[in-house]
């Protein structure tokens, strides 16, 4: 049986989640997650089937959405685009055994706020996943009256790169949780224009960005915020967590360059600024470290 689970203190802060999932188990563990890590109060529906999940959705209201993508009358990446089809505004956090990690993987590349491996859930996890949802989309809709969206890369640009980092910094004061900026240049970009035809240029930009997009989680900001410069807020992320993302982009940079006929390899620098709660810092100052640490590392 679908249920309604509901804590209600005001009813104008009130966040609904939706969960459809077919594991009435499952179902369970993550019902008293949510209920340990909302700090605000929510209502939260479960239903067991697409069907009656594309339903409720389509009555409104709800803030974030948990997809299991394996349900009754629904099967892997058709499951999350009939629902992102459904409800596109909706951030939607995709729930997957550790068996289909590489489907959920590709739900996020097709527009999936983040991905969740059932067996290695917990609080801190889900709540981050939860928190950072419902936080960005109120972003998004308070920054509707912007030019939001480089129109080359199809990142941010750069003041509402910086209007949302500042948020993020504040959200991790508020869960007492750091992040990770990341500064990142493109190497030999000026022998690049010296040698290249525009198209080709252009073409290094969205590469670079096409790189950054596959090796961070869509829950995490990134900006083109200058003609040859990106930086990315990583949410909830610890200082050792920027050697494994380091890694990732330098793994995506060679599969690129593998792949493409090009005359010019791609190759990034990267520097990096951790951002303590306990010590207060802006996000200009914080992007200001990460540029620092480039030219000194």
């Amino acid at each position: 049986m679908d249920s309604k689970f509901e804590i209600i203190n005001h009813k104008s802060e009130i966040k609904k989640i939706l969960l459809i999932e077919d594991n009435p188990e499952d179902a369970q563990m993550i019902q008293e997650m949510v209920t340990k890590v909302m700090d605000t109060p929510f209502e939260f529906d479960w239903v067991r089937k697409l069907s009656t999940g594309l339903n409720r959705l389509g009555e409104g209201g709800i803030d974030v959405v948990l997809l299991n993508l394996s349900l009754p009358d629904s099967q892997e990446l058709d499951t999350f685009i009939r629902i992102n089809t459904q409800a596109p505004d909706v951030p939607i956090i995709v729930l997957t055994g550790e068996e289909e990690e590489s489907l959920a993987v590709k739900a996020t590349q097709v527009g999936a706020q983040d991905y969740i491996i059932k067996e290695h859930i917990d609080n801190i996890r889900l709540g981050y996943a939860i928190r950072s949802a419902i936080e960005q989309h109120r972003m998004h809709v308070e920054l509707s009256g912007l030019e939001l969206i480089d129109a080359l890369t199809g990142l941010y640009g750069r003041w509402p790169f910086l209007i949302l980092g500042q948020h993020y910094l504040k959200l991790a004061n508020r869960t007492k949780r750091g992040l990770i900026l990341f500064f990142v240049e493109i190497k030999g970009m000026k022998k690049i224009r010296e040698n290249l035809g525009q198209n080709d240029i252009e073409q290094v930009l969205i590469d670079t960005a096409n790189v950054l997009k596959q090796s961070f989680r869509r829950s995490d900001i990134i900006g083109h915020i200058g003609t040859d410069d990106f930086a990315i807020v990583a949410l909830e992320a610890h200082k050792e967590s920027a050697e494994i993302i380091i890694s990732r982009l330098q793994k995506n940079c060679e599969m690129i360059n593998t792949k493409e006929n090009r005359d010019h390899k791609l190759s990034l620098n990267i520097g990096t600024a951790f951002y303590d709660p306990t010590s207060s810092c802006s996000i200009t100052g914080l992007m200001t470290r990460a540029r620092k640490s480039v030219s000194d590392g």
